[in-house]
């Protein structure tokens, strides 16, 4: 085979590479439930053949390359949720189409699990030497047999036969290159190159077994020592230990230690051991599942076409009754949309059903209804586990509008909680049905065609129509307000206490700004942009908040930020961005905690300038079950601290400036807040640092 062959080689045979059926279970299954990218990027780092269809898929979806220092991440951002599922769904199928014998099963099995035990050391390694690309490395250990994984699906009659270890060596290259006209190690970096990534992972792939590397990248060397530790997992080999001398200069007892920490994490898996009826069970096993969820995947595609063609909010919610009825066998169903701003589960009538299904205004409060507590906790609900005599005046009256005996609460969720569907039931009824994956694909596809419609002023809550309210509502607390200034200047003249007064006083003013900004923001008007001085701004915010929250909570502040060209933005809207934040984390802390606020400018591969702000502290951190769900308009964060007037206003008010917001937390490290903003212009940056501490 010669060298232009090899790109073919290697298009014609990605798609027959075969995955662990365990992991396409898994994948195929977070795809179904709409899982967080991070869980998809922890599925794929178990099974190179499944990322290399990712990173494929993403690299040729776009001219840009993917991030060298996270590639699969970056390729898992850029996919679109049905992209991962027609990349997982085509990995079924060729799981499902073939069926090798015995010898292959094996083989295969091997495969895999010296690619994923190298992926683990290549982790493992790169933390202990501090190879500062872990991601990166991690992905050149998965990808060191890719290369014979891409031979074998192609020819999996005789591939094993003549191979007789799944792991690479320059004799297996030696055989490859006489019966294939190329070696796996030559499909490897033509497999990687096609990826554009300014990476040295292509050239760790093709000098794997090169015996001069020295000086050469880190990741060549990492790459090698990997390569010796897998070829015998069960003990650290001599070879090991001289490629870390070499290498790394690494002692025989620090080498062990490293060895005893990788092989701790492999521990819990391990090649197939050789009983064949385990491995056949297995493979039967994971072929019933995944039949079973490639036939739930394609199924919510075609209700999402069906739906698809709705051209407004009645037509979506008639056709959502009439399939959610069709499969649960129902007496009436009724949707109630979340208004997030008011806090309410609105009813929504669909033509045919009672219009005093409109009226329903249900508090977003589990103590209310059964249908909050559906929304707030992501699960069914039935009205039959409440005790007659529990069961709220809400619930009652949806059992009369449900005309039923009992009713079931299903969740409408798409990455946030949109609403519920409440299903009349009969007694007999089985509410395992509703439980079902096969019903949360019904719930999944309305949530999605919800959070995606071209129809979004029509739902509760929506710009269209709140604008009378909003302008209502400004004027009334603008009077208040300008009442509230004017009693202040009275103070001022009678009191010493001026700071305090002052302090009162800018915090009037801010509120009226901010209502002046929201009122405008309601005709779409250009926002008031100006140059903005971060660290001047920063320095403003702490000033305002030292003596009403900071100093009587005895919190340290400590800032370190860049001198820098100010930035074109709203001040008042990042003003106020920050000062929620700090407000959220000194409510979150003991008394004596610390706040650390930095900023500083960023300049990404392409060029672009961008400012990064972060608020910092050291408190016992957000639960991590409402990460994933944090800038969620019904999210609650109450006894965990950063509540503040809501996080979502925080995100909302981000984006208005198109800045973004993120976040970080645990309980060892507390929770950091990072926001965002890209520089309009080229202003030239000056590199100094400003620390000071507020106590």
């Amino acid at each position: 085979m010669t060298q232009t062959a090899l790109p073919n080689l290697c298009r014609k045979t990605t798609d027959l590479l075969f995955s662990r059926p365990r992991v396409l279970v898994q994948f195929l299954d977070a795809c179904l439930r709409l899982d967080s990218r991070q869980q998809i990027l922890n599925i794929l780092q178990q099974d190179s053949a499944l990322a290399v269809r990712v990173l494929q898929a993403a690299s040729s979806s776009s001219c840009e390359p993917l991030s060298a220092e996270l590639p699969l991440s970056s390729a898992v951002e850029r996919l679109s949720g049905d992209a991962l599922a027609a990349i997982g769904l085509r990995a079924a199928g060729r799981y499902l189409e073939e069926r090798p014998g015995l010898p292959q099963s094996r083989f295969r099995q091997s495969l895999w699990f010296y690619s994923r035990a190298a992926g683990i050391t290549a982790r493992c390694l790169a933390e202990a030497v501090s190879y500062p690309r872990i991601e990166e490395a991690q992905l050149a250990g998965m990808l060191h047999n890719i290369g014979m994984q891409l031979l074998f699906a192609h020819d999996s009659s005789n591939y094993h036969e003549k191979v007789y270890h799944p792991t690479s060596s320059p004799q297996i290259c030696r055989y490859e290159e006489k019966a294939y006209g190329c070696d796996h190690l030559q499909l490897a970096e033509e497999l990687v190159g096609n990826w554009r990534l300014e990476s040295f992972l292509a050239d760790a792939l093709r000098f794997l077994h090169h015996p001069q590397v020295q000086g050469s990248s880190g990741l060549i060397r990492l790459l090698q020592l990997t390569h010796a530790v897998c070829s015998s997992p069960a003990h650290l080999s001599r070879e090991a230990l001289e490629l870390a001398k070499r290498h790394f200069d690494l002692s025989p007892s620090a080498m062990q230690d490293i060895f005893n920490w990788v092989e701790r994490h492999y521990r819990g898996f391990s090649e197939y051991s050789g009983d064949t009826d385990q491995l056949r069970h297995e493979e039967l096993e994971a072929a019933r599942q995944l039949e079973q969820l490639s036939f739930l995947l394609a199924e919510r595609q075609a209700h999402l076409a069906r739906i698809g063609n709705c051209e407004n909010l009645d037509q979506l919610l008639s056709e959502g009754r009439s399939l959610l009825l069709q499969k649960l066998a129902g007496r009436e169903l009724i949707f109630l949309l979340a208004d997030a701003q008011k806090g309410l589960l609105c009813g929504m009538a669909v033509p045919g059903q009672s219009q005093l299904v409109s009226d329903l205004r249900v508090p977003i409060d589990p103590d209310f209804s059964l249908t909050a507590r559906c929304l707030l906790e992501d699960g069914v609900h039935d009205s039959a586990a409440v005790e007659n005599s529990d069961i709220s005046v809400v619930d009652q009256t949806l059992l009369r509008l449900v005309a039923s005996p009992r009713f079931a609460c299903l969740p409408l969720v798409s990455g946030s909680q949109l609403g519920v569907a409440v299903v009349g039931l009969d007694d007999a009824q089985n509410i395992e049905a509703f439980a079902a994956s096969e019903t949360l694909v019904f719930c999944q596809a309305i949530g999605r065609r919800l959070k995606n419609s071209s129809f979004s002023e029509e739902l509760p809550g929506s710009a269209g129509k709140e604008k009378t309210d909003l302008r209502r509502v400004a004027h009334e607390i603008n009077n208040p307000l300008a009442i509230l200034g004017n009693y202040l200047q009275v103070l001022r003249q009678q009191q010493g206490n001026t700071d305090v007064l002052a302090a009162m006083e800018r915090e009037i003013q801010r509120a009226s700004e901010i209502v002046g900004y929201y009122s405008r923001q309601q005709d779409q008007s250009p926002l008031p942009a100006s140059l903005v001085d971060v660290g001047a701004l920063i320095e403003s915010v702490l000033a305002s908040l030292k003596p009403t929250i900071l100093q009587p909570r005895q919190i340290e502040v400590v800032t370190a930020c860049e001198r820098m060209q100010p930035i074109s933005s709203n001040s008042i809207v990042l003003r106020q961005i920050l000062i929620n934040l700090v407000k959220n984390a000194a409510e979150a802390l003991p008394t004596g905690g610390r706040i650390e606020l930095h900023s500083r400018e960023l300049i990404e591969g392409d060029g672009k300038r961008q400012v990064e702000i972060v608020v910092a502290d050291n408190g016992p951190g957000i639960a991590s079950h409402l990460l994933d769900h944090l800038f969620s308009p019904v999210t609650s964060t109450k006894g965990s601290g950063h509540a503040g007037l809501g996080l979502n206003i925080v995100h909302n008010m981000a984006s208005d400036i198109g800045a973004r917001v993120s976040c970080q937390s645990s309980a060892e490290h507390g929770t950091s807040f990072r926001i965002v903003l890209s520089r309009q212009g080229g202003e030239k940056q000056t590199f100094a640092m400003k620390r000071c501490s507020h106590e």
